[in-house]
């Protein structure tokens, strides 16, 4: 039986992931996946209304909306998993993986809501 399977440690086989050789997380990579979705599907609405020579617009996309809080939710819990670790420092690859679903899932949500607007709206 390996270190990494021994009861005795505390720990679940499954808790080195994904420096062992178990590969991703399922968390990761459902977070990866929704971070990556918005890419390929576009679903978006633009509404655009001017009153007294003052145009306002109202720009909306779900699939961004959805796929990044999934993947924002994904890699937060993915990092606090992996800061709660104490004895054992994350890998790098794991702080990469964080910072990529934080970072893509926030970028998708802001844009999904309209806050960022794609080039050529307002």
């Amino acid at each position: 039986m390996s270190d990494s399977q021994d009861p005795s440690l505390g720990q679940d086989e499954h808790d080195d992931v994904p420096f062992g050789s178990s590969g991703l997380p399922p968390l990761a990579i459902v977070g990866l996946i929704a971070a990556a979705v918005p890419f390929f599907v576009k679903f978006h609405t633009l509404s655009t209304s001017s009153v007294g020579g003052v145009t306002t617009y109202s720009y909306s996309e779900p699939t961004a909306m959805i796929g990044g809080l999934v993947a924002l939710l994904c890699g937060l819990f993915l990092g606090v998993k992996a800061f709660r670790k104490q004895p054992v420092a994350p890998k790098p690859v794991t702080w990469l993986i964080v910072v990529a679903l934080v970072g893509l899932g926030a970028w998708h949500a802001l844009h999904g809501f309209g806050i960022i607007l794609p080039t050529g709206v307002g």
